[in-house]
């Protein structure tokens, strides 16, 4: 028995350590039987930051990528625990540098969860919001310092808000938060689908016109008792109002159509119950309209330990979730479709197209510092490339952005300008990692509208001169308790001109620019 024990661990660690060696070599030679795209590469930078994680508590690092000093270049917040200072790094010289020393940002006192950039009262200087133990703060920005206003929230009992969304719900040039809320550390209690008290009050917030908030979470509709991780504003079916989308940790998930009368109503999900973690907007298949993208528990933890109280007639879905919009609050499962199955524990998912071959990749970070076996063995994070078919390959290995630690969420700015995105990794305990893309061949035009509410939602539409018309929208809070950068990249792959940029604001402005060099970018007011 004790031999056949050390067969089976032998063959295991084998498997360990050729397997992605041998997936290596089929997808390189995948990749080398199409001409349309190629592999994104990455090289990883210096970047003095570890996130310190001390048990029971979550652990959260929020995250945002924020223009400070309104130069183009993108610096980035992250959050510290209780004890550690948050950081904002500033990436001049080939270097990243923690700047956070003077601008008023930092607090040691208290975890730090979500983060939310946007130029909130309309002056020019964008904005930070923080999530942190005690509540909701404002950052105003006046040249690069920011003063702090905390935000007159009613938290339930043992509640902390774990991350903020932001949109104009109603159009009035205002900016409005959703606080997705979660129930403190030491009262957490895993695997809870039907404690109706475990679950806590997610929060609407309208604004009365000078950065002060009134709280409509039950006149909305939107009264929902729910731990959330990820909350964000997206026009779903191209009307112009903004829709909510909730990726809750013991439900299904949630989908509200806006009503345009600030109440919302409720989509049939298109999931069950599940612990639905990180979220990726993006338009995949290029028709126009966003796709959603949940992370979940997957199969790295036996089922039987994450049934908890769920009840005979609910139905638990581990396995991650790929859903294409098809319209009017229709989605389809096209998960295993389009490759992208792994369905190891994850958490933050972003799509970008890295390769600027005009195709959405999706970025996916792994590992659960609760599940032992983590701690000895990591999943490396999945970077998955859409070819030109459609489905999607893990390339992590060859693209060079491994992340074997405990992956919380990538972020995604341009910190070069070189007009491919880079990448921060996120982790809940361990190194913030940098990566910086290497770029290719590939043409591309950067748009930039402003970071303000009458942006959010937005959609910009880049027509290719074979027609093909490439489409994304203004969306914060994306990936997990995080926000990524405000600039759209739109690669064009081989192509030397483009017939037009159009971008649609809420507000049903049109804007169309027909004469528009490649390898620009484009600021649009």
């Amino acid at each position: 028995m004790k031999k056949l024990t050390l067969i089976i661990i032998l063959i295991s660690l084998v498997l360990i350590f050729i397997s992605p060696l041998l997936n290596t070599v089929a997808v390189r030679r995948l990749f080398d039987s199409e001409q349309e795209t190629f592999i994104p590469t990455f090289r990883e930078v210096p970047i003095d930051f570890v996130h310190e994680h001390t048990l029971p508590g979550h652990g959260f690092a929020g995250g945002a990528v924020i223009d400070i000093d309104n130069d183009g270049v993108q610096e980035v917040f992250v959050g510290g625990s209780v004890g550690q200072p948050d950081a904002l790094f500033s990436y001049k010289n080939g270097e990243f540098k923690n700047i956070i020393e003077g601008t008023g940002l930092s607090n040691i006192e208290e975890g730090t969860y979500g983060a939310l950039s946007i130029d909130s009262d309309n002056d020019g200087d964008i904005d930070l919001f923080i999530a942190r133990d005690s509540g909701v703060y404002m950052y105003i920005n006046r040249d690069k310092i920011f003063s702090e206003t905390k935000i007159e929230l009613e938290l339930e009992k043992n509640t902390i808000p774990i991350a903020i969304a932001s949109g104009d719900i109603n159009k009035d040039g205002l900016i409005d938060l959703y606080i997705s809320t979660f129930i403190d550390p030491p009262n957490f209690k895993a695997a809870t689908f039907n404690d109706i008290d475990h679950g806590k009050l997610n929060i609407m917030l309208l604004n009365k016109g000078d950065n002060t908030f009134q709280d409509i979470t039950a006149s909305s509709g939107l009264l929902l008792k729910q731990n959330t991780f990820v909350s964000s504003f997206i026009d779903l079916d191209n009307d112009g109002w903004l829709d909510l989308v909730l990726s809750p940790n013991t439900d299904s998930v949630k989908i509200y159509k806006n009503l345009r009368n600030l109440t919302f109503e409720e989509i049939s999900s298109p999931t069950v119950y599940g612990f639905w973690m990180g979220m990726a907007v993006g338009d995949i298949d290029n028709d126009g309209d966003m796709d959603l993208f949940f992370s979940n528990a997957g199969k790295t933890i036996p089922k039987r330990f994450l049934m908890g109280d769920i009840r005979d007639d609910q139905s638990l879905d581990l396995k991650w979730k790929l859903l294409r919009n098809d319209g009017n609050f229709v989605f389809t499962d096209i998960t295993k479709e389009k490759g992208v199955q792994k369905d190891e524990f994850a958490w933050g998912a972003i799509f970008e197209d890295f390769n600027l071959d005009g195709l959405q990749d999706l970025m996916v970070a792994e590992n659960f510092v609760k599940w032992f076996p983590h701690k000895l063995i990591k999943n490396p994070g999945r970077f998955f490339v859409q070819r030109s078919n459609g489905n999607f390959v893990s390339t992590e290995n060859i693209s060079g952005v491994v992340n074997k630690y405990f992956g919380q969420s990538p972020l995604i700015a341009d910190f070069n300008r070189d007009g491919y995105p880079d990448i921060i990794y996120v982790n809940f305990d361990g190194p913030l990692r940098a990566f910086l893309n290497e770029g290719g061949n590939n043409n591309y035009v950067a748009v930039s509208l402003q970071d303000i509410a009458e942006s959010i939602g937005a959609r910009v539409i880049v027509e290719k001169i074979n027609g093909t018309r490439l489409t994304k929208q203004v969306i914060t809070s994306t990936g997990l308790v995080t926000d990524q950068t405000p600039e759209l990249f739109f690669g064009l792959g081989s192509d030397t001109d483009i017939r037009s940029i159009e971008v649609i604001w809420p507000s049903g402005r049109v804007e169309i620019i027909d004469d528009v060099q490649i390898n620009s970018r484009i600021i649009i007011n």
